[in-house]
């Protein structure tokens, strides 16, 4: 790392749960290597149009630290991830990413840890062709969730985490893997001097597999790489409003459901119908043995909706 103090601008999106998303902040403010002046932060929190009381909290919040560097950006509806996170993109790049060379998408759920950022960006420095970083993502009990991103498997519409369930001391004993299908969008770090508008997500995806898609429009594997000793935990699920735990995976299965029959008729239409049918199958059938009926309505939801209307369903 050069000894120019490096800009990372942060987008940080919440939609109902700001406690969350305050949680977040207050983790990448207490980051060493920012208090230490190392790397110098800009932090835009996106308010997805929650309609509850998620701007006024965020607002005391950033007058209590009149020094944070923190921005709030309120979106006029639900834009989805991809869409939301790009109102912070987008505001970046159209004021230069000169000062902001890098930028972390980091989930409202997400809990940087000590030197997270710091490896992301010596990485980032020491592999100028790598677009794309990812971070080691951490369970809330510390085993490994995700080692920088998945493999996806398109015949079958699956994705795998690597190295999953793994405790994180083991972690660098494993031969390292090339680079993965795609980074994680939890906490997604791009080079964004070198990406410019190519960095902004897909907004066809309102929720899931833009990260799949972004992969694709940088260049794939050999422009993606993963920092292994940039810890992240994250509560995978947590950014979603608590409505029950039911009715929490109903929607994003019905989302995650609709997006891959989206994503394989763009980029895989000859495997629409057999990789379609395999996870209609497979997700029924593991439904059905566990007697979940919120995410079963909510899986064959996304296929009437997909096949029959064209258009999916919106979170209210």
């Amino acid at each position: 790392m050069s000894g120019a103090v490096v800009g990372v601008a942060v987008a940080v999106l919440n939609w109902r749960r700001p406690g969350l998303a305050l949680a977040c902040l207050e983790a990448l403010l207490a980051l060493p290597e920012y208090r230490a002046g190392r790397v110098r932060l800009r932090i835009l929190l996106v308010d997805n149009h929650s309609g509850d009381d998620s701007m006024a909290r965020f607002a005391a919040f950033i007058r209590e630290r009149p020094q944070a560097p923190v921005e709030l950006i309120q979106s006029p509806r639900n834009l989805g991830y991809a869409a939301g996170n790009n109102l912070a993109i987008r505001r970046v790049l159209a004021q230069g990413a000169e000062r902001w060379p890098y930028f972390w998408v980091l989930n409202s759920d997400t809990r940087p840890l000590a030197g997270s950022l710091l490896h992301l960006v010596r990485a980032a420095e020491a592999a100028p062709e790598v677009l794309l970083w990812g971070s080691t993502l951490l369970e809330p009990w510390g085993a490994v969730q995700c080692a920088g991103g998945c493999d996806y498997y398109p015949s079958l519409s699956v994705a795998r985490p690597r190295q999953r369930g793994l405790a994180l001391a083991r972690l660098e004993q494993r031969p390292r893997q090339g680079p993965p299908d795609y980074i994680c969008g939890a906490a997604l770090f791009m080079r964004l001097d070198r990406l410019g508008e190519r960095a902004l997500l897909d907004e066809g995806f309102f929720l899931f597999f833009e990260e799949l898609a972004l992969a694709r429009a940088v260049g794939g594997k050999a422009r993606q790489g993963w920092a292994p000793r940039s810890w992240v935990r994250h509560g995978e699920g947590a950014s979603m409003p608590r409505r029950g735990a039911e009715k929490v995976s109903a929607v994003a299965e019905y989302h995650a459901d609709y997006s891959a029959l989206q994503y394989t008729r763009r980029f895989h239409p000859l495997l629409l119908l057999p990789a379609g049918l395999f996870r209609l199958a497979v997700k029924t059938a593991l439904y059905l043995a566990k007697a979940r009926w919120e995410p079963l309505r909510a899986l064959y939801r996304a296929y009437g909706d997909f096949l029959f209307k064209g258009k999916r369903r919106l979170p209210e």
